[in-house]
């Protein structure tokens, strides 16, 4: 018997919640609880037209018509039962997180990065918003402002110039204009600093659609359109959607998040020297004539322990990790959705061979 590794992933995260939710607290309120009743109701929509559909074939001998609704009872079952599956390891889930991220921590070894939702947030989701807002304020406040203020500053400081007249003759000073040899490590660190704030806040509008759409629309949704046969493939892809939305993400960028601030960490222990808050200075006297006076600003420019980190945070924790999420989310669409019965070519759609 062939087993599909991708299928038991699947079950896996379908059934998560039920195996880990024997919390009882629950940041979660009732009202956040609301697509369940949905959900609910487009199955009984879905189950109710298929009842109709038989009682009609049975009242005026469509024989047609009955078989179909007899046909479709037997997936209906299947997909009563994987609404039961879903809804309850779901709200496991929840109820399991929402003892605080103590008990996560625990069993995943995140560690403190992983901290608790804030007011308001509810499951893995608003988690994973929480850690990633952080990361984009402290981009935003800390990397980006630095470099932008570091970039304006040797701007003003390099056209600085002197003018000296000895005895009728007059001649022009430009020392200073050796600070813009530090001006590409200062773009640089601009433009790496933007890329990760346009990353972070794509990855948290992602994050708003898993904790908004995804269980309040999209997987009624599939759950009612799952239950015909010509609507089924498509059914299955958007419980794909909404499931690898609602879980695989924020689970990948919770784990992403533990694991560079480990990686960093470790980076900062072996070069204690890295100080992405040390701006270097950038004063420079106009008049200075001796060697110290020209080269120790330029030095202070040209020092990596102010750039490798900020270089380190933007590509690795911001540009690759995001990359890494999305990935791993397509690659949960597909899986989950070969799972309920559709086929989607997510790679060829993403651009991902």
């Amino acid at each position: 018997m062939k087993i599909d590794l991708m299928r038991i992933v699947a079950i896996s995260l379908i059934v998560l919640g039920a195996l880990c939710g024997t919390s009882s607290a629950a940041a979660c309120t009732l009202a956040d609880y609301s697509w369940v009743g949905i959900a609910v109701s487009a199955f009984t929509i879905g189950a109710c037209l298929i009842g109709l559909a038989y009682m009609f074939g049975n009242a005026f001998g469509l024989a047609e018509l009955k078989a179909w609704a007899n046909e479709e009872f037997f997936q209906l079952i299947m997909t009563a039962v994987l609404l039961a599956l879903i809804t309850t390891g779901l709200v496991s889930l929840d109820t399991f997180m929402g003892v605080g991220a103590n008990n996560l921590s625990s069993m995943v070894q995140l560690g403190a990065s992983v901290g608790t939702p804030s007011a308001g947030t509810c499951g893995l989701p608003g988690l994973a918003q929480d850690l990633t807002s952080q990361n984009l304020a402290d981009m935003t406040n800390g990397i980006f402002a630095s470099a932008k203020n570091l970039a304006m500053e040797i701007g003003k400081q390099s056209s600085q110039s002197g003018y000296c007249s000895f005895l009728g003759v007059g001649y022009s000073l430009t020392s200073c204009s050796a600070l813009n040899a530090g001006r590409g490590q200062a773009a640089n660190a601009l433009n790496a600093s933007a890329a990760a704030i346009a990353d972070y806040s794509a990855q948290n509008f992602l994050l708003g659609i898993g904790a908004n759409l995804a269980l309040g629309l999209l997987f009624p949704l599939g759950i009612f359109l799952r239950c015909f046969h010509v609507t089924r493939p498509a059914g299955g892809v958007i419980l794909a959607i909404a499931l690898a939305f609602y879980l695989v993400l924020p689970l990948a960028v919770i784990f992403g998040k533990s694991m560079f601030d480990q990686a960093y960490s470790d980076m900062v222990a072996k070069f204690p020297a890295w100080n992405p808050a040390a701006v270097p200075s950038v004063d420079c006297n106009a008049f200075g004539m001796s060697e110290p006076q020209v080269t120790a600003p330029v030095a202070g420019l040209l020092n990596p322990n102010f750039f490798e980190p900020i270089l380190f945070k933007t590509i690795i924790g911001a540009l690759f990790l995001t990359t890494v999420n999305i990935f791993a989310t397509l690659t949960a669409i597909r899986a989950l959705a070969g799972f309920f019965g559709a086929e989607i070519d997510v790679g060829s759609l993403a651009k991902i061979s």
